[in-house]
């Protein structure tokens, strides 16, 4: 159930029948029990999984998120109700999740914006604004820079932007061992979100230069929220920044032909073959958009109801 990494680090993946289906979820060992990072979503499989670990006799001293999206952060109120385990998150993830309580975000919204940019009408449920898994308040509210315990080890919180607004990743100094959460993956690029929360937000140079921050801690072990356990963090930023530019000159290039919407882009780029291999792309290509257009690359019209992009 539990596999170890290292001295007093272990992993549990944490499955869920939807979306990516499951989250890297790790356990730090500690004097006064272990340090949850990420629970996984609310799924009863997932929950099912937790209750065999705690049953095992393990004791959870606490959990601290990366970020907020809800396979990350889906169980945080179930720990918190169900066995009074206190929920450590950043200050950025925690302004988030009072206005998705609030209400204030309708989510129609989000759709018709998908449908203005060339898009199908896509599941609430695919926007990550169901607000089952935010119905909690944490108990602690980290903030960027600031050294936090887990397990018996001294971190620093690393806001790192870009998949999702308040992303954090955390470092270790004398061990040199990075949390990285969905920050930076072995196998797969990360989805960045255009955010929907946040819209003036530039999250592709948001992420691009987290990516640039997150090279300057050298590191011997990177723990991803999804897939595998790797080391070299420098060489795989430089290829998931690569595969970000290539995009972006693929993009270019596309326009150099005809003005396109977003959604015409990505069936150009990617060729998806189900509507479920659309939507990651879609997002992605929305936060690229937004890069060009205020980098001057590229303008935005509107032409018979949709959002077109031509080149500058």
């Amino acid at each position: 159930m539990l596999k170890k990494i290292a001295e007093n680090i272990f992993l549990l993946q944490v499955t869920f029948p939807f979306g990516i289906r499951e989250v890297n979820s790790y356990l730090f060992k500690g004097e006064n029990g272990y340090t949850v990072i990420d629970t996984g979503s609310e799924a009863e499989e997932s929950i099912l999984l937790w209750q065999e670990v705690i049953r095992s006799g393990i004791h959870i001293e606490k959990v601290v998120l990366t970020h907020i999206h809800p396979d990350h952060v889906g169980l945080a109120e179930w720990f918190q109700r169900e066995h009074s385990i206190p929920i450590h998150m950043s200050r950025h993830g925690y302004e988030e999740i009072q206005l998705i309580q609030s209400s204030e975000i309708d989510p129609s919204i989000l759709e018709e914006l998908v449908i203005k940019n060339g898009g199908q009408k896509v599941p609430t449920e695919l926007l990550s604004l169901d607000p089952t898994p935010y119905q909690f308040t944490p108990d602690y509210v980290f903030e960027n820079h600031e050294q936090i315990m887990i397990g018996d080890e001294r971190f620093v919180a690393i806001w790192t932007p870009g998949h999702s607004s308040d992303h954090y990743c955390f470092y270790n100094h004398e061990k040199e061992i990075l949390i990285a959460g969905d920050h930076i993956l072995q196998d797969i690029s990360p989805i960045i979100y255009f955010s929907f929360i946040y819209p003036n937000e530039n999250s592709m140079k948001q992420y691009l230069q987290s990516l640039d921050i997150i090279q300057s801690y050298p590191t011997k072990l990177c723990l991803p929220g999804h897939g595998m356990i790797f080391e070299d963090v420098q060489k795989r930023a430089l290829e998931i920044k690569a595969g970000h530019e290539r995009r972006l000159e693929e993009i270019l290039t596309l326009l150099s032909d005809k003005d396109m919407t977003i959604a015409e882009i990505v069936m150009k780029q990617y060729k998806p073959t189900k509507p479920s291999r659309f939507f990651g792309p879609f997002i992605t290509t929305m936060a690229r958009m937004k890069y060009l257009q205020e980098e001057g690359m590229v303008q935005l019209e509107v032409k018979a109801g949709l959002n077109t992009y031509i080149n500058s």
